[in-house]
């Protein structure tokens, strides 16, 4: 709400008043993209100047006008700001073997939408084999921000390897239970610099993210011919300020994991595609 407030009136005629917005509230996207034009008449009765009418006359954005004795009250709808965090998991290597056709291959939309375009086909391994696994953390929201704890899931018939050293570099703890594994990575506590870890929001063209890192071992004891589907998820995200923040279309911590006997064939309705978004 913009309120221009008491305006001395001294004569008659038309004036003409310009409200610019030159920074949006905290937590607020800009939303007056030019400036908004009020035209303001001003009268002579009962021996006394005052207005008549307040008009805007290039109306933008759902702004609405009052009039109240000489007072002026620009009504504009805000936006505010939002957090959206998203995390891609890939296969980078096996044993030495690098792979780089699971990096997905982003498309962005004329109307900003995005998509992340990556084979699903399943990587051949064998027992003993070491795969690394990338997670990436794109920022697609409009705050910048820190995924502060990541998650990963790990299926039976791959072994997490605690003294590896990507493993330790990239600081994964694992759960008393053993199914999973979680860092810190990421977090603002964890930065080196200030702003290190930070992903940036996005600006319509450029999609900022940070990756993480896993190396898992194929037992021995895996079943031949079975697929190991590895899942991850943000378990912790911070704003700019390291406060807690809502993500716009997910919440942390709250991934279902398929039971042992559904999650080999997760979406695999996906994997006949070259490529699919998401």
């Amino acid at each position: 709400e913009i309120n221009i407030g008491q305006i001395a009136v001294t004569a008659t005629g038309t004036d003409t008043i310009t409200i610019e917005e030159t920074k949006a509230p905290d937590g607020y996207e800009k939303i007056i993209t030019a400036p908004i034009t009020v035209q303001v008449t001003k009268v002579f009765e009962n021996n006394t100047y005052k207005m008549s009418d307040a008009v805007i006359t290039n109306a933008q954005n759902g702004a609405d006008i009052s009039l109240s004795g000489n007072t002026i009250t620009v009504t504009v709808e805000n936006k505010a700001k939002y957090f959206d965090l998203a995390l891609r998991k890939f296969i980078t290597a096996v044993d030495d073997t690098e792979i780089t056709n699971r990096i997905p291959q982003l498309s962005i939309g004329e109307d900003g939408n995005i998509d992340y375009n990556h084979t699903k086909e399943p990587v051949e391994v064998e027992n003993g084999n070491i795969v690394t696994y990338t997670l990436r953390i794109y920022n697609e929201g409009m705050m910048a921000g820190y995924a502060s704890k990541v998650k990963d899931d790990v299926p039976d018939g791959l072994e997490f390897l605690p003294d590896n050293e990507i493993n330790q570099e990239y600081r994964w703890v694992l759960s008393e239970d053993g199914t999973s594994i979680e860092t810190d990575y990421l977090s603002k506590e964890q930065e080196q610099t200030e702003g290190a870890n930070l992903i940036k929001a996005f600006d319509g063209t450029t999609l900022s993210y940070k990756d993480v890192k896993i190396v898992c071992k194929v037992k021995d004891t895996a079943e031949f011919g079975k697929k190991l589907t590895n899942l991850a998820e943000i378990t912790e995200a911070k704003d700019s300020e390291g406060n807690d923040v809502i993500d716009r279309d997910s919440e942390t911590n709250n991934m279902q994991v398929p039971s042992d006997e559904e999650l080999p064939n997760y979406k695999d309705d996906e994997i006949d595609k070259d490529y699919v978004p998401g």
